[in-house]
């Protein structure tokens, strides 16, 4: 039930988020189609794998055949590869956006913006696809039926690629994000001095750096969190293979490890679109109907009554 839950509320959420941004083509930017990337990998994440992991933990075994076994867990390494780079991928556009402004001028004009985000697009999909495949070979060679429950099979180089796949997917995105975040906010913050009257037009802009804040402080923390026991578990379960305790305690850290994984996948909408408030906006205008019930109108001179809702 939790993981139907969080497949439906995740494909839901990011199918939301590409219909706003394809539906409004003047969010068509750069950033945008990192966001529209990083929904279809979700999804992608959230379709291929989270039914199949929430029946092997309730049967326990492998009900789906060899062909199935070797894809399912090679899409794993695809979809997290895929969502662990566009994170970071997204963390160094907004970087440049904001710490770097003229020189990331030049493809942010309303004239060449569409056509060069197309070409950034083409091309960091065509790296981004490449190094998830290749990253994730070795799942479709080393993943088969033993029996009934689909295993690793290593003849070596087990802990090898564990130790490769944190540092790949975990350590380096992470050291990423914070990295860009950090400089960001520090440059957003050094716009106003210290000694700064604050008028009407400063508040405003403190308002909009303290949300900017909050924002970035839940991705990193969510990316963190999220992500973090499940490659804790398969560094422990690798490098002490012989010696890795087998218990309930053991069993329940690993069902809440995928869970956390696959919820990122459902927080990631809700912290990258629908916390923007230009989002919001277009968000509001895609669906008019399920928000008429906020728009006042004049029932008599002075006074105003609701409209229906949704």
């Amino acid at each position: 039930m939790v993981f139907g839950l969080m497949t439906v509320i995740g494909v839901t959420g990011n199918s939301l988020v590409i219909y706003v941004i394809v539906k409004h083509g003047h969010m068509k930017t750069a950033t945008n189609l990192y966001i529209v990337s990083l929904a279809i990998t979700d999804i992608s994440f959230l379709i291929c794998c989270a039914p199949f992991t929430a029946t092997t933990f309730y049967s326990h075994l492998w009900l789906f055949g060899r062909i199935l076994c070797k894809f399912v867990f090679m899409m794993m390494q695809v979809a997290a590869t895929a969502t662990c780079l566009t994170l970071a991928a997204m963390s160094v556009d907004r970087y440049r956006a904001i710490v770097r402004p003229l020189q990331s001028l030049r493809s942010r004009t309303i004239q060449v913006a569409l056509g060069v985000n197309i070409g950034i697009w083409t091309d960091f999909c065509h790296f981004l696809f490449t190094v998830s495949f290749v990253t994730s070979i070795p799942a479709a060679f080393y993943f088969d039926l033993d029996g009934n429950v689909c295993v690793e099979v290593w003849p070596s180089l087990k802990a090898a690629y564990g130790l490769y796949m944190a540092f790949a997917l975990y350590v380096f995105p992470l050291t990423v994000i914070s990295a860009c975040y950090a400089l960001m906010l520090n440059k957003l913050w050094r716009m106003v001095l210290p000694g700064d009257v604050l008028n009407g037009q400063n508040q405003q802009h403190l308002q909009q750096k303290r949300r900017t804040t909050r924002m970035v402080m839940v991705v990193v923390v969510t990316f963190a969190v999220c992500w973090l026991p499940v490659y804790v578990f398969n560094l422990w379960y690798r490098l002490n293979e012989k010696r890795f305790p087998v218990n309930n305690g053991m069993y329940i850290f690993r069902v809440v490890s995928h869970i956390l994984s696959y919820g990122n996948s459902c927080c990631n909408p809700f912290i990258y679109a629908f916390m923007g408030e230009n989002f919001r906006k277009h968000f509001k205008k895609a669906f008019p109907r399920c928000f008429a019930k906020n728009r006042p109108r004049v029932s008599s001179p002075g006074r105003t009554a609701a409209t229906g809702g949704c």
